[in-house]
C-alpha cells in the first residue's frame, strides 16, 4: 500500500501550470505525476497531520478536484505506536543539531516568500509523525512525498520506502525532464539523499 504525503496531494490537487519557465515545468511534472498517482488509486492512505495540512494547503476546499480525491481518503490515526516512533525520531534528530526546544525546527531560520517573516527551514514535527505512520503501519511499503523535511528522515525507515511518484508518461520522459533541469541549473529533487539537510521548498506547500 501507498502513502500519500500531503504535499503529493496538494499538487494533485492544484491546476496544472502551462509555461515554459523551468520553475513552472517542474511544478507541472509534479502536478501531472500526482494526479496520476491519485486518480489511479481507490484508496488513498494518508496520515492524520496530512489532511490538516492539505485542508490548510489547497485554496479551495469545495472544489471537484478536492472532493474527488478527498472521497478516496483513508485517514491512519495517530496512535501510541505511531507517537512513541515520531518521538524517537525527533529525540536523535534534536541530539545531532541545533533546534529549539519548543518547536523542535531549527535554529537557523529564513525569510518566508509572502510577508517575509522569519520562519523555520523545516517544521519537524510533522514530518516525523509522517514518517512514523509510514513505518509502523504494517500494509504501508512506499510512502510518496515532494518534501525535503520527509527525505531527510529518510533513514528512520526500514519497512516502508520513500519515493516521488512516478511520471505517468514513462521513466524516460521523467529522465528527459530531470535532465533539462539539470542542464539549465535548477535544482534535481528526484534523488533521495538519506540524513542530508534538505532545501527549503515553497511551492505547492502547505504551511507548517
Amino acid at each position: 500500500m501507498i502513502l500519500f504525503d500531503s504535499m503529493v496531494l496538494i499538487h494533485a490537487m492544484q491546476p496544472i501550470p502551462a509555461g515554459k519557465d523551468e520553475k513552472l515545468r517542474d511544478i507541472r511534472t509534479k502536478c501531472e505525476a500526482s494526479r496520476d498517482a491519485a486518480e489511479r488509486s481507490d484508496i488513498i492512505y494518508i496520515s492524520a497531520v496530512s489532511l490538516i495540512e492539505v485542508g490548510r494547503g489547497v485554496p479551495d476546499a469545495e472544489s471537484e478536484s478536492y472532493q474527488r480525491l478527498y472521497s478516496k481518503f483513508y485517514v491512519l490515526p495517530v496512535d501510541a505506536a505511531v507517537a512513541q516512533y515520531a518521538t524517537e525520531i525527533l529525540k536523535v534528530h534534536r541530539s545531532k543539531e541545533s533546534v529549539c526546544r519548543k518547536c523542535l525546527g531549527p535554529k537557523k531560520g529564513e525569510p518566508c516568500t509572502v510577508c517575509n517573516n522569519q520562519r523555520a527551514l523545516v517544521q519537524r514535527v510533522n514530518d516525523a509523525i509522517i514518517i512514523a505512520t509510514a513505518e509502523t503501519n504494517e500494509t504501508i511499503d512506499v510512502l510518496y512525498t515532494y518534501d525535503d523535511g520527509i527525505k531527510y528522515f529518510s533513514g528512520f525507515t526500514v519497512n516502508c520506502t520513500i519515493k516521488e511518484p512516478p511520471h505517468p508518461f514513462g521513466a524516460l520522459f521523467e529522465q528527459a525532464e530531470k535532465k533539462g533541469r539539470r542542464e539549465n541549473g535548477a535544482m534535481d529533487g528526484q534523488e533521495i539523499e538519506r540524513g542530508a539537510e534538505p532545501e527549503s521548498s515553497g511551492e505547492a506547500k502547505a504551511a507548517r
